[in-house]
């Protein structure tokens, strides 16, 4: 058995759900899509990859590993775990659409990709007012920074609640301290 990558997981994720290729049966489509088992149907013509046969031997981490849940997976037990695991929804700072953490994730990188941090720094604009919330994830935390200059802020920076690694954060929790 071997762990798949983050690195190679963020680029196998189903058209569909955005959540890692890791349910049988992996089809893709004319249209270039790839739908993972959860979304997939019997007669939709989609061809059955051959994805399956190289991660047969892999462990998954579990998607709602951002949760605390550490479990590594046969591809063969995701579906089963992922039913009996339990998820949170949470609300985006930004346009305050509702996810469970992995699709929080997602949503961060697809949709405000401009307040996603790929390293612990950050430069601030040089205008009066400013308001913004950026995300930063380590390995299996999401950190939220939200960044208000107001005319009237006491204090700029507020750094949410750490989410992850056997802490379970509630919603409130991540950017209200």
């Amino acid at each position: 058995m071997f762990i798949i990558s983050d690195k190679l997981l963020n680029k196998l994720n189903c058209s569909v759900c955005f959540k890692y290729l890791s349910v049988k049966p992996i089809k893709i489509y004319r249209n270039r899509a790839i739908k993972c088992g959860r979304c997939s149907e019997d007669d939709d013509g989609g061809v059955v990859s051959l994805y399956e046969k190289i991660v047969e031997n892999g462990l998954f981490p579990c998607i709602n590993r951002y949760e605390g849940c550490m479990e590594l997976l046969a591809y063969s037990s995701v579906e089963a775990h992922e039913a009996k695991c339990i998820s949170s929804q949470y609300s985006c700072p930004i346009c305050s659409s509702e996810f469970s953490s992995y699709h929080f994730v997602q949503h961060y990188k697809r949709e405000h990709s401009n307040s996603l941090l790929e390293k612990p720094e950050i430069l601030l604009p040089q205008d009066n007012e400013y308001e913004n919330y950026y995300m930063y994830k380590e390995n299996d935390m999401i950190y939220i920074l939200h960044v208000d200059r107001g005319v009237q802020t006491r204090s700029p920076f507020r750094l949410g609640k750490r989410c992850g690694l056997g802490a379970v954060c509630r919603p409130s929790q991540i950017y209200n301290s």
